[in-house]
């Protein structure tokens, strides 16, 4: 789901500005972080907006890892992604990425575990671990859902669902 206010992907990906030179490319170098060696992490150590870096070039932001995939294979992502094997989004080692497009990358990230945070570690978590138990035998006693939705002050939905085993089924 996007985040209120946001552009969509599409809008976002621009396309890669013709005609940079060696000062861009130096300018670029100059902003990462060399110490792991060509096979390790490379950091990028310029501006950064939520987790990713930033790279002016000709007049436009762009995401630093798009610009290093760019200059290093010469070939404009166009539409798809850049995307992390090293899970490190601030690496902009061009060994470290390769071009998918969002679903594939979602894929990745569930592969990974890199997606959601299980349980009261979420963001959005409603409860904590030690309630799913209590919630589950208060239903196998004959308690009702929309009962014990009301005692907790949530929706029967979220009641529901915990019994269905769609959310905190990593819970017993």
């Amino acid at each position: 789901m996007r985040q209120p206010g946001s552009r969509p992907m599409s809008e976002r990906l621009l396309p890669m500005p013709k005609g940079y030179g060696m000062d861009d490319i130096q300018r670029f170098q100059a902003k990462i972080n060399y110490s792991a060696g060509p096979e390790g992490c490379l950091p990028w150590i310029g501006s950064t907006s939520h987790g990713r870096g930033n790279f002016w070039l000709k007049s436009r932001n762009y995401v630093a890892a798009r610009v290093a995939y760019y200059f290093h294979y010469r070939i404009d992502p166009g539409v798809l992604l850049v995307c992390h094997k090293c899970d490190n989004p601030i690496c902009v080692n061009p060994v470290h990425l390769e071009l998918g497009d969002q679903s594939q990358n979602m894929l990745d990230a569930f592969s990974r575990g890199r997606a959601t945070k299980k349980g009261s570690q979420s963001s959005r978590a409603i409860f904590v671990e030690t309630m799913i138990p209590d919630i589950r035998r208060r239903v196998a006693d004959g308690e009702t859902q929309v009962s014990i939705a009301k005692s907790f002050g949530v929706s029967y939905d979220a009641i529901r669902d915990i019994i269905r085993g769609r959310t905190w089924s990593h819970i017993k």
